[in-house]
């Protein structure tokens, strides 16, 4: 199943039957804003293997874009493989709106509304937008 979701060329690094012995590792961050600057993005995915940004995605172009070039080739071998990627982001952006949304309901804060309510006793609200494989 994680195979059908990695482009071919990541197999190796998801599957961890790495030619060398050396060892990698492939995360993805999403992160929500939920009041970001004048032309600054809503949402950003970020996917990275071991420390180098390889895709990117944000709620201004709603596009999941290659970062480094070896990337570009995915979209040669599997053509849908760049729409596949944006839809499931599309999909991360929705949830993380909802999610924030919640939250501003839950502590009654409107958009632009700086005053907080400490959660009731026993109950926390916390998002946490990342994925580690």
């Amino acid at each position: 199943m994680l195979f059908k979701m990695a482009p071919p060329c990541l197999w190796p690094v998801v599957s961890g039957r790495l030619p060398s012995a050396s060892s990698h590792s492939l995360k993805y961050f999403y992160t929500g804003i939920s009041e970001p600057s004048q032309g600054q993005p809503h949402f950003v995915v970020l996917g990275f293997v071991d420390s180098q940004a390889f895709v990117h995605y944000d709620s201004n172009s709603r596009r999941m874009k290659p970062r480094v070039s070896w990337m570009e080739k995915v979209g040669k071998e599997d053509p849908q493989y760049w729409e596949r990627e944006t839809q499931a982001s599309y999909v991360q952006e929705q949830a993380s709106r909802q999610g924030l949304e919640t939250l501003r309901n839950r502590y009654h804060q409107s958009e632009g509304e700086r005053r907080k309510r400490v959660p009731p006793r026993g109950k926390a609200a916390a998002i946490l937008f990342k994925n580690v494989y």
